[in-house]
């Protein structure tokens, strides 16, 4: 459907893990940059494949997956079904999911839902990989408890009155929502400065680039065929400095013809 127009080359740029990175710089400014999540984090290192290990290998108590290599996760079909897996608990508990959640709600390639069992393990490993996450959640709670409100990054205020409910429903939703409008909301204003930014670039401009469309965290666009490539590491440069973060943020971005290819 997104085709760049004739002599031009479609430009897609999009942020990497942009909520997991939100995350672990709220879990660096609170608690410190010493946590798992935050070394690996800031390392550029894969989380998904050493939960999975954790996961798989250590709590399961099979020795191929605890022996397995991080570029493993990603090339191996077995093993890359488990970080597939691993990465569904770690966005799904980023935002309050819990093991009752996950074991109707995670499926394995069979169809069969995880179960009770298994989202057990899948809830104690991501304690025993990333306790900083649990930390935050627990945080949290307190904060919306005791004030009423979270904020984004910029400080963007969201009321929350049922944080303080007398009703144990309606507190787990408040507590749901607060965890996840710092990472939308965050996610957005980053987004918002980075186009900003772009527009008001000179290099970007004389290169050519124009904007045509924002997908969620991917700005799409187009430049001349000629200066396309440079239009892209233009882009993602300004998109990584738009907002320093003690979790740096990545994009990453292609050109092709069309969406499909520049995917």
């Amino acid at each position: 459907a997104f085709v760049a127009p004739p002599g031009m080359r479609l430009i897609v740029v999009d942020y990497s893990q942009l909520e997991i990175v939100i995350l672990a710089h709220l879990i660096a400014t609170l608690f410190g940059p010493e946590d798992p999540l935050v070394e690996r984090v800031r390392a550029g290192k894969d989380i998904h494949g050493p939960l999975a290990r954790t996961v798989f290998g250590e709590l399961a108590g099979d020795e191929a997956v605890k022996a397995a290599a991080d570029a493993d996760f990603k090339k191996v079909p077995l093993l890359k079904l488990y970080r597939d897996l691993a990465k569904a608990g770690i966005y799904g508990n980023n935002y309050g999911k819990g093991e009752r959640g996950f074991a109707t709600s995670v499926f394995l390639p069979t169809g069969e839902p995880l179960g009770p069992e298994r989202s057990g393990l899948l809830v104690r490993g991501m304690r025993v990989a990333f306790p900083g996450t649990f930390r935050y959640q627990d945080f949290v709670r307190e904060w919306i408890t005791r004030e009423g409100f979270i904020a984004t990054l910029f400080g963007r205020y969201q009321p929350l009155p049922n944080a303080r409910s007398p009703k144990q429903g309606w507190r787990n939703r408040a507590w749901r929502q607060a965890l996840n409008y710092p990472m939308q909301g965050g996610g957005q204003e980053i987004m918002a400065l980075a186009l900003i930014m772009a527009m008001a670039d000179g290099l970007l401009t004389s290169l050519g680039f124009v904007l045509s469309l924002v997908v969620h965290d991917e700005i799409v666009g187009w430049a001349p065929e000629a200066t396309a490539e440079d239009a892209r590491k233009r882009l993602e440069e300004i998109m990584v400095n738009a907002v320093e973060l003690l979790a740096p943020l990545k994009a990453e971005g292609h050109t092709g013809p069309n969406w499909k290819d520049a995917k």
